[in-house]
């Protein structure tokens, strides 16, 4: 036998698979590494296959499981499309939400006034109306009313310049009032009597008080008014708990309301509120113990001479408080869809 290996045959030796090994046939060592290196990898040969198999399985599996979940997902998103909730909605849905929408950016403002003496039961009613409106909004708060007064003041303005008269009705120390004396000119406000004033005589009243200011307090009573407009033209409904007793605290809010209504587009409704029982009037007042007595007689006619146009009359003695704000419901739809 030829001692010199012939290259075909080694060659042909190889399995199949195995790279080839290119070096000249005619180095002597040709047929020493050729055999030591088929030896090697002939060893690593069942680990070859072994990984082969191994991930072609995990291939299998992984393709698998990707077009499963690849599956599951397209139906989930088809499904969002057709949902009311979906991630994408249909042109139909869009043009229907885009009315709506537009149907609410087109609602006007609204401001009810509520204007009526002390001890009237405004108070009680625009408590019972803001209920009233809350549940209509349902949730939607451009139909959403919110609520301010005449007496917030009170709650701004340092406790501290409250009048000792007032302080000692609300059993407060008055030691700690700026004010040390009635009407020494320190206090935000007092009570004044004028029951012997010619324009506020009434043969049959004890006593009448009137609510007197300070300049600091006209002024505050002035801003607190036109913020009221701020917040109108700011597209917030209000229902608007009003005193006044003063012709120039009028003045400002009808001056405020007209401007709402012709620059803002915005609707107004007015309900005078009165109490037409003096005796019963003055009965509330007593009971309240925290308005000056003589102070309800005093205001209940003074309110209601400014000029404000009224949509509606109640008297609070005569018609329960539900019945009042079933009657402002009434008015407010017919001047919605106006």
């Amino acid at each position: 036998m030829n001692k010199r290996v012939n290259e075909r045959t080694v060659i042909s030796m190889r399995p199949a698979g195995f790279p080839p090994i290119s070096m000249s046939k005619n180095t002597t060592g040709f047929a020493i590494f050729n055999s030591l290196f088929y030896v090697k990898w002939g060893l690593f040969a069942p680990l070859s296959f072994f990984l082969d198999s191994f991930l072609d399985s995990f291939l299998d599996s992984f393709l698998d499981s990707f077009l499963d979940s690849f599956e599951t997902i397209k139906l989930f998103f088809f499904s969002c499309l057709k949902s009311d909730h979906g991630l994408l909605k249909s042109s139909t849905e869009k043009e229907h939400e885009s009315e709506s929408e537009s149907e609410r950016e087109k609602m006007r403002t609204i401001a009810i006034v509520i204007n009526g003496g002390s001890s009237v039961g405004k108070s009680t009613l625009c408590e019972a109306l803001s209920k009233a409106l809350l549940l209509r909004a349902d949730g939607d708060q451009k139909r959403t009313f919110c609520k301010v007064a005449f007496d917030d003041f009170l709650l701004h303005c340092p406790k501290q310049l409250s009048p000792r008269s007032f302080v000692g009705l609300m059993k407060g120390d008055v030691d700690q009032c700026v004010s040390k004396k009635d009407f020494d000119g320190l206090a935000l406000f007092e009570y004044v009597d004028e029951t012997a004033s010619a324009d506020a005589f009434d043969e049959t009243a004890k006593v009448l008080k009137r609510l007197v200011f300070s300049d600091l307090g006209e002024r505050y009573i002035k801003a607190q008014t036109e913020g009221w407009k701020r917040i109108l033209e700011n597209k917030v409904n209000l229902v608007i708990d009003a005193f006044l007793q003063d012709k120039a605290w009028a003045e400002d809010l009808i001056e405020v309301l007209q401007e709402f209504e012709t620059k803002s587009g915005g609707i107004v409704i007015s309900v005078a509120l009165t109490c037409n029982s003096i005796v019963e009037l003055e009965r509330r007042e007593k009971e309240r113990g925290d308005r000056a007595l003589g102070l309800a007689r005093s205001s209940a006619k003074k309110v209601h001479k400014h000029n404000l146009m009224y949509h509606l009359k109640a008297a609070t003695d005569e018609e329960t408080t539900e019945s009042i704000v079933n009657r402002i419901l009434d008015v407010l739809r017919e001047v919605e869809v106006e």
